[in-house]
């Protein structure tokens, strides 16, 4: 009966042993796209030619990004013959090394102080977790607890290792070539946009140079690519309670000074599935050596194209596409032009902002904010979508030009404001002074204030300008009386527009009613 049972259980696993899939490796890809989004995310697909044999198959796509979102992945040409897909993470590392390594022989190299030669012996790897024990012939040590530099030299890298990350999936489709596309979600590329508004004398107009700044923050470049960028704030998705992930490395430290995972980050990447396999990686590496002092910035780290960039409407975004392909290399910063206009003509004038009054009934003099505000119109100079990023602005001096400042901006869609606030003028004031305020105690336990306020400009400038004052709300029902000037609301704020001429001086009162508590 045993005989009888062993030879039937052989028997079954016969056909599944014959039905193994056989492995077949695309190494490399034939074209990339690559769409960056804002906030470290980017689609990269992938165009691969791959031979079938026929028959079940695991397909494995190697090279793949090692900060890929596993669960995004899309293939597409093998509708219908895929069965499983998987991640492997365990790629080529030290402490994949260390661990595929249990059990096995090694050499152990050690120098010492007073010997010209190391002194190298055999050894077998007995444990890799939060440190390395090794057992040699008659002692266990663990690796580093000598105080003598060590290091271990492995004979082989164990089956299994591969030196990039790889996507695989399991198929059953006839024999043939096939094109094959991958796309999947992945981080360390970012974009961000980069504005040069360069002033003509009297600051009449100015041109404009917008530039997609291309950051790829990672080990893997993209030769030859076809780059693509999205405007717009994309929805992100993240679990409502945050968990602890941290994951013991094998690293070379003493345990009676430690551990290895004493001093890890707390890094919580498990609730953030984008994030997810950057954070394991960090979390499997052994710890880095102290940084070298910061090298200054060669030419060579950002690169200047001239390429050319095609806007396209992608739904509610706005997608740049460059129009030739471009080689974004590892850890490399590129800046492609995007917009250029010339002879767009801003509004300068100057802002300020009052929110509640003291009670001390005198603010002193204020400031008020430099603008230079453009319609993004055609007639006006402008007329095309803004993305999204730091505006730098710059004016023609004896000699050259100098910086007058910088502001950061939201997308601009075509026909609103886009304004620039570049600093604070000591030449254009405004001082606030409280005449009167009035409380009245409700039924509710909240109080209804009356405030008479006078607001006096000052323009110490040659030339005249206009100064936007803005009240902001200051409690429930809201309401302005006996203003001295004609007011209009502009983002919820209630807005006038003061002309002041050149060195000359003027006055604003209003009264303003609301209820607060």
């Amino acid at each position: 009966m045993i005989r009888t049972a062993l030879t039937l259980s052989m028997l079954m696993a016969a056909p599944a042993l014959a039905e193994s899939p056989r492995a077949i490796v695309s190494p490399a890809a034939d074209q990339v796209a690559v769409t960056i989004y804002r906030d470290n995310l980017a689609l990269i697909t992938e165009t691969r030619t791959v031979d079938l044999p026929g028959g079940p198959v695991k397909l494995a796509f190697a090279g793949v990004l090692d900060s890929v979102i596993p669960q995004s992945a899309i293939v597409r040409g093998l509708e219908g013959a895929e069965t499983e897909r998987n991640f492997d993470f365990d790629g080529l590392s030290p402490r994949s090394l260390l661990w595929r390594s249990i059990g096995e022989r090694v050499q152990v190299v050690r120098s010492h102080r007073k010997r010209a030669a190391a002194v190298t012996e055999d050894a077998r790897i007995a444990a890799a977790g939060n440190g390395v024990v090794l057992q040699y012939d008659g002692r266990v040590e663990a690796l580093g607890c000598g105080g003598l530099p060590e290091r271990i030299v492995f004979p082989k890298i164990p089956d299994g290792l591969r030196p990039d990350p790889t996507l695989s999936t399991t198929i059953d489709a006839p024999a043939g070539k096939r094109t094959v596309t991958v796309s999947y979600l992945a981080t360390g590329l970012s974009w961000s946009a980069d504005y040069v508004v360069t002033l003509a004398p009297g600051a009449r107009s100015a041109d404009v140079r917008a530039w997609v700044t291309l950051t790829n923050g990672g080990e893997r470049g993209f030769p030859q690519s076809q780059v693509s960028v999205v405007a717009g704030d994309l929805a992100r998705v993240a679990p409502p309670r945050m968990r602890e992930f941290i994951q013991a490395y094998a690293g070379r430290a003493c345990w009676a000074m430690g551990n290895t995972t004493s001093n890890l980050p707390r890094i919580s990447a498990r609730d953030y599935e984008d994030i997810r396999p950057t954070a394991r990686m960090m979390a499997m590496a052994p710890p880095p050596p102290p940084p070298p002092p910061p090298a200054p910035m060669m030419a060579e780290d950002v690169m200047v194209t001239g390429a050319k960039v095609a806007q396209e409407d992608l739904g509610d975004y706005k997608l740049y596409r460059l129009t030739a392909p471009t080689d974004l290399a590892a850890n490399q910063t590129k800046q492609v032009m995007f917009l250029t206009k010339d002879a767009a003509t801003p509004e300068r004038l100057h802002r300020l902002r009052l929110g509640w009054a003291s009670p001390r009934g005198d603010d002193g003099p204020r400031q008020t904010e430099v603008l230079l505000r453009f319609k993004n119109v055609e007639d006006r100079g402008l007329g095309a979508p803004l993305p999204e990023g730091t505006a730098r602005v710059m004016a023609p001096a004896r000699g050259g030009l100098f910086y007058l400042g910088s502001d950061d901006k939201k997308d601009t869609a075509i026909g609103l404001d886009w304004e620039l606030s570049i600093g604070a003028s000591p030449s254009v004031t405004a001082q606030r002074r409280l005449i009167s305020r009035k409380e009245t105690k409700l039924r509710d336990g909240r109080v209804r204030i009356v405030d008479t306020i006078s607001v006096d400009v000052a323009n110490a400038l040659p030339t005249a300008t206009t100064l936007e004052l803005q009240q902001m709300p200051v409690g429930a029902s809201l309401k302005v009386t006996n203003a001295s000037a004609p007011w209009r609301m502009k983002d919820g704020d209630v807005t006038w527009s003061v002309p002041v001429a050149a060195g000359g001086e003027t006055r604003v009162t209003y009264t303003l009613r609301y209820v607060r508590g």
